[in-house]
């Protein structure tokens, strides 16, 4: 290969790299304009205040379980205390 060769296949490796740069740049400045649409969309909605349509626990129970999933047993807050003070 020559000299003048490697000079246009460089050339033409540049001008590619430079159309991906640019197409690259044109999809970042599309997600920053989404992000911003999406940002204004949440700053829009109502602060302090839940949905409408949020059910409230019937029971009235809290569940605790471990990393490994078993739920751990309830005490009555009496033999907690007790437990505690090693009595």
């Amino acid at each position: 290969m020559s000299v003048e060769d490697m000079l246009k296949q460089i050339m033409s490796d540049q001008a590619k790299l430079a159309a991906e740069v640019r197409n690259n740049q044109l999809a970042t400045q599309n997600l920053e304009k989404k992000f911003g649409q999406f940002a204004s969309a949440q700053n829009s909605r109502p602060q302090g205040g839940l949905r409408e349509n949020t059910d409230p626990n019937p029971k009235h129970v809290n569940v605790v379980s471990t990393r490994s999933g078993c739920p751990l047993e309830e005490l009555m807050p009496k033999e907690r205390a007790v437990k505690e003070n090693g009595k």
